[in-house]
């Protein structure tokens, strides 16, 4: 005589119109959890070596939201969130090939070697929001759900506020705006063989730029330790970069541990820096630290545009206690100064 096959742990069996149908009980049992809401990376895949991670749920280093904390406080800034940061020690170039050259705000990026591609049984929400002294707030969001058990989805969007901590106008007198988004998607086919991970993600990073508090040996008026009530160089200078990045990564095995890949990236970068020099503050900056003036007597503006992308096609396997990854690559950088 056959016999029903056993429930498992948060299912119930209800009669419905002569036969028996499960639903899921994940009101009364913890049935979705961070075990059933693991994520990886794509460095991990081509290496062969998917490891499935746990949300984290502990409360360790909570404290540390700033980006240079969070860093181990490896990077030096200039005081504020999302101000121009560089590495204490140094660090090897992370990008190999041609690169744009600016990197002071690649602290506060979101680049997308470091997307998480999630395997969620139940839609899944991760939400950090800070409320910091002297009005800075950051927002960190990210969502993933599974369309089915082998295709799963997610966005993500991140914030930045920070006031000026010297001589703000008014309350929201940002120093730096940065906002941030990008979607990602990760399928798997039926037979498991094939993978295709992709992903886009732009940032726009402003910064309000001061110059600093002007020396009582230029103006006997500014005291040094004013904070709020400092005489800074510049009021009316702002810097932006944008940055806009498609990653493309698929796989096929051929055999076990042995599969033949492709991978695509696209990354552009545009930096602007604008300072009108209309009031003598702003004007008297230059003339003490940059006296040549090559195209405006009025203003300094400066545009770069950085435009890479990088094809690159290989094998990768297991061999005995080796691993092998023979490649070859193809890619192109094109920076872009225009005239004024």
């Amino acid at each position: 005589m056959l016999q029903p096959p056993p429930q498992q742990e948060g299912e119930v069996q209800q009669e419905q119109g002569g036969r028996g149908k499960k639903l899921i009980d994940d009101s009364t049992k913890m049935v979705f959890g961070p075990k059933t809401t693991l994520y990886f990376f794509e460095k991990d895949i081509r290496r062969n070596r998917k490891k499935l991670h746990e949300v984290d749920t502990l409360l360790t280093g909570f404290h540390y939201y700033e980006p240079v904390a969070r860093s181990g406080w490896r990077y030096q800034d200039l005081g504020n969130i999302g101000t121009a940061a560089k590495p204490i020690f140094y660090e090897a170039p992370r990008q190999i090939g041609l690169t744009s050259g600016f990197h002071v705000y690649d602290l506060y990026m979101h680049s997308v070697d470091s997307v998480r591609y999630f395997d969620t049984k139940s839609p899944f929400t991760d939400m950090n929001v800070y409320f910091g002294g002297g009005h800075r707030n950051m927002l960190d969001l990210a969502f993933a759900r599974n369309v089915n058990e082998r295709w799963n989805v997610g966005i993500v969007f991140h914030t930045i506020r920070s006031r000026r901590t010297l001589n703000p106008r008014n309350r929201d007198d940002h120093q730096t705006v940065q906002n941030s988004y990008g979607f990602n998607t990760n399928y798997t086919s039926e037979d498991g063989k094939y993978l295709l991970l992709a992903n886009f993600t732009r940032v726009r990073h402003l910064v309000n730029e001061q110059g600093g508090i002007i020396p009582q040996a230029v103006d006997s008026t500014s005291l040094p330790f004013a904070y709020e009530d400092a005489q800074v160089w510049l009021r009316q200078a702002v810097a932006t970069d944008l940055r806009q990045e498609i990653k493309l990564f698929h796989q096929y095995e051929l055999l076990k541990d042995q599969q033949v890949y492709h991978s695509f990236d696209r990354r552009k970068q545009e930096v602007f820096f604008a300072a009108p020099l209309g009031t003598p503050q702003e004007g008297a900056f230059f003339d003490r630290f940059h006296p040549e003036r090559f195209n405006r007597e009025d203003s300094t503006l400066n545009f770069n545009r950085f435009v890479a992308w990088t094809n690159e096609f290989g094998l990768k396997g297991d061999i005995g206690p080796c691993f092998i990854a023979p490649s070859a690559s193809s890619g192109s950088g094109r920076p872009t100064v225009p005239s004024s």
